[in-house]
């Protein structure tokens, strides 16, 4: 799985699917799959849940974010999310537009563009809460492993909510 050549292959697969018109017909149960691994990694943000947020990571994934690619295996990933949870408070997670869902024809490959503004509080060094708002945009993309949906990649960009 962690192969870039794979990740490469991926990623063509997903941008040539995506140039096709409208979504395919069929897939509407693995649709459903992904939109629960959404719910749940929302849900997560308000519990501050590391486990439920990565419930879809095997063995890890690619993060792509601020000029970098880079493997992150599942401990990495669970400690760094346990570290953002242990700092911030989530009170709200809005769509700026509902999540679009996309599954490959051969029902293997997936991907999850999702654009949400986040609004809560952050402890800065002191101890002290802050409040934080941001918007986030990504594109995750998942292939079926097993029968079930693996995050395979996550491409992320933030900014300050306006």
């Amino acid at each position: 799985m962690g192969h870039p050549r794979s990740i490469v292959c991926l990623f063509a697969a997903a941008a040539s699917a995506l140039s096709a018109c409208g979504a395919p017909p069929g897939h509407a149960e693995d649709r459903r799959a992904l939109l629960a691994i959404y719910e749940a990694q929302r849900t997560a943000h308000f519990s501050g849940d590391a486990e439920q947020f990565l419930a879809a990571v095997d063995t890890g994934y690619w993060a792509i974010a601020n000029g970098e690619s880079r493997f992150r295996g599942k401990a990495e990933a669970l400690s760094a999310a346990g570290a953002y949870f242990h700092d911030v408070r989530i009170q709200a997670v809005e769509d700026v537009a509902p999540p679009r869902i996309t599954v490959a024809p051969d029902g293997r490959t997936a991907w999850l563009i999702g654009q949400v503004e986040v609004r809560g509080t952050r402890r800065d060094p002191a101890g002290s809460r802050r409040p934080v708002a941001f918007r986030a945009a990504w594109l995750d993309l998942y292939r079926k492993v097993g029968g079930a949906w693996r995050l395979q990649a996550r491409v992320n960009t933030e900014r300050e909510a306006p």
